[in-house]
């Protein structure tokens, strides 16, 4: 995909003329000028001033070798955008992403074209999106005053934040910077979030099912930050002395997505557990401590085999962050399991590398699971799917808005609903997969600067996700019609997520405004863990196709909702059967679910047909036992004529066999029950 220009600058242009006149870049559009920076020195009573990475060190790089260091906040109070460079520390690819000159310009050096300019490629909107920005950075008494890096060689995290902050349109503009839209700009990731709410006195089966969750995120290549609450023990103590005024904290209220992402200060450093609150952690690792720590027991653990449930659950964080230029980490963990506690000295150096009890980096410690959940708030889950032919995920991306016509605003507007935009995709497997939903409200451009307008009340976005009939091919009209599986928002973010494990059918995802004639644009992004049938729907009824002169119209539309079975049985074999059924009708067939070793299943899927001729097509129903191999076995069929078959009503079949030569139907063991609604095709918006 071809980047765009963010401003129309041209990265190679500017380049060239600079380098032509031999003279250095500096940027006349987002200018060094003390006042662009009130919120980074309005505390500091030194004048800033500007300087080259040259200037500030003699051995300047744009990225040092070696694993990743911690991340300076400098003088900005909200923490989010350096949690988003350290996931961008965290991988490589990430760095190479945003800055695609960095092998180029590494050094800092005249001989390889450097010029005082760099572009920084953002991942806005589902578009790569080039910002030219100098490298001229804020310094007072010598030290950078943004978000920079903890060896005083690097200098990316002050280039990309100077760099974020012009797209966004001035370093103000990063204290009210939330965390998804950060790492969104910044990786392009999908996020998924945990509550830790209630853990800390819930039973161990709730919280073994969180720690599995984190164990399988991390396996995945997911990069997890986990969130402290706002009040740690000692701030709580201090808390309980002053008077409530009947507000809740974060904690008591109960930690949502809004609190985990929403722009945040930098709390303090509990003096008894050591953790800062009000910040995030990185996940790096799981562990589980055997009761039995000899090479036999540490293997039967790590391949789960052993009956004995593991003496403890640990999990390895790292500090993110530095307050200063240097290379200490800020706030760790004081409690059980840290490099100082009795726990991690009972164990030996053996003992503890067996099991993978190690410390990669000086910035990480280990802590167990109940202490996290006691003084976690929840996690933010960074999910990296892999798209491709021989990757888990297929991606179906949408660049849509929603224009007056097609803004029908949120579920409590529920006959204007369905009027928004509607993207509808199968699930076809009989086992249910997972489903991944993203979608982001697009920046307001200015189309002729090519630059970010800031809007001071964006609409909140929210999606809905429907069933609906398993051969629909059309708009829905008819919400009492649909299944609803979930709503999320409305909410004034610029993302929302969704993760779904979703059984056999037709799915529509609906996104929408909070209000109805409001206007923006989106980007939906649907990731399927194979090639699903997935598009958008724009009709309301079927177009006629090539051949419509030659074939009849329809006259009228039946929906049939298959709700259940009773008494279903194989006739040859005992045990119960796994039934599904194929419901035709004038040449047009599509099958329900099936159900597993099920003699009274509940399908409650339902079908459409546009029908031409009804009185003399019937519509056909014929249930069948799944087979994992060789045919399936046929259970019986029934079949609905006319009048039923045109009308509206609910109708208990039994099934017959099929009529075999002279012989007539014979009556068979089961009975299906069906729901019909028919309209005339003139009301196709009543279906």
């Amino acid at each position: 995909m071809q980047p765009l220009s963010f401003k129309n600058e041209d990265y190679n242009k500017i380049k060239a003329a600079h380098l032509s006149r031999g003279i250095f870049y500096e940027d006349e559009t987002f200018t060094n000028v003390v006042t662009s920076l009130q919120s980074l020195s309005g505390s500091i009573p030194d004048k800033p001033q500007f300087k080259r990475p040259n200037d500030i060190s003699d051995n300047a790089v744009l990225k040092v070798d070696g694993p990743p260091g911690a991340i300076c906040l400098g003088s900005l109070s909200n923490v989010n955008i350096v949690l988003a460079m350290s996931i961008v520390a965290e991988r490589n690819k990430f760095l190479d992403a945003l800055f695609p000159d960095l092998k180029e310009l590494n050094t800092f050096e005249r001989s390889t074209g450097y010029v005082g300019l760099f572009r920084v490629r953002f991942w806005i909107d589902g578009v790569p999106t080039d910002v030219v920005v100098d490298d001229l950075l804020p310094v007072i008494n010598d030290k950078i005053i943004c978000p920079h890096s903890s060896n005083p060689n690097e200098f990316w995290p002050s280039i990309l934040t100077k760099a974020y902050a012009k797209m966004l349109g001035g370093f103000d503009h990063l204290e009210n910077v939330r965390l998804e839209d950060a790492l969104e700009d910044l990786t392009g990731c999908v996020l998924d979030t945990l509550s830790f709410n209630n853990l800390s006195g819930a039973n161990d089966l709730r919280r073994i099912q969180t720690f599995e969750v984190l164990e399988h995120a991390l396996t995945d290549g997911a990069i997890i930050l986990l969130c402290t609450k706002s009040k740690l023990t000692s701030d709580i103590k201090e808390h309980d002395l002053a008077p409530n005024n009947g507000a809740l904290s974060a904690n008591e209220s109960g930690t949502s997505f809004e609190e985990l992402c929403a722009p945040r200060c930098l709390g303090c450093v509990d003096p008894a557990t050591g953790l800062c609150s009000n910040y995030a952690y990185m996940l790096t690792k799981t562990c589980l401590v055997p009761r039995d720590l000899s090479v036999k027991g540490a293997v039967l653990s790590a391949l789960k085999i052993t009956q004995d449930p593991p003496k403890e659950r640990l999990l390895r964080l790292r500090s993110v962050l530095t307050v200063a230029s240097k290379s200490s980490s800020f706030g760790e963990w004081k409690g059980s399991y840290s490099d100082s506690s009795k726990e991690w000295e009972d164990l030996t150096v053996n003992q503890r590398t067996r099991i993978g009890l190690v410390i990669s980096t000086e910035a990480e410690f280990w802590m167990p699971l109940a202490a996290l959940v006691e003084f976690f708030a929840g996690g933010i889950v960074c999910l990296l799917p892999k798209t491709g032919l021989f990757n888990q995920w297929t991606l179906a991306d949408y660049h849509g808005s929603w224009p007056g016509e097609r803004s029908g605003g949120g579920l409590g507007f529920r006959k204007s609903f369905l009027q928004n935009p509607q993207y509808m995709f199968q699930v076809t497997k009989d086992t249910p997969e997972e489903v991944l939903v993203s979608l982001t409200r697009k920046y307001t451009w200015n189309s002729d600067t090519q630059s970010i307008v800031e809007e001071p009340s964006p609409p909140p976005i929210g999606f809905g996700l429907l069933k609906v009939e398993n051969n629909r091919e059309v708009r829905a009209h008819v919400l009492s019609l649909c299944n609803i599986v979930d709503v999320r928002g409305p909410k004034p973010h610029r993302a929302i997520f969704g993760r779904y494990h979703l059984e056999k059918g037709r799915y529509i995802l609906v996104p929408f405004l909070e209000e109805p004639q409001q206007e923006a644009n989106y980007y939906l992004r649907l990731f399927f863990p194979r090639s699903l049938l997935s598009r958008e729907l724009i009709h309301d009824q079927p177009p006629r196709g090539v051949f419509a002169l030659f074939t009849s119209s329809p006259i009228i539309i039946t929906r049939v909702e298959l709700r259940k079975g009773t008494n279903l049985a194989r006739l040859n074999s005992r045990g119960a059967p796994s039934p599904y059924c194929r419901v035709s009708c004038e040449g047009s067939s599509c099958c329900s679910q099936v159900k597993t070793s099920n003699s009274n299943p509940k399908w409650n899927d339902s079908f459409v047909f546009y029908r031409s001729k009804p009185t003399k097509q019937p519509i056909k129903l014929e249930v069948f036992d799944k087979h994992t191999i060789g045919a399936d076995e046929f259970l019986g069929e029934c079949i609905i004529n006319t009048p039923e078959s045109t009308g509206t009503g609910d109708f208990d079949l039994d099934l017959y066999s099929k009529p075999t030569g002279n012989e007539g139907k014979v009556r068979l063991k089961g009975t299906i029950f069906v729901s019909i609604y028919t309209v005339d095709v003139e009301n196709y918006m009543d279906i």
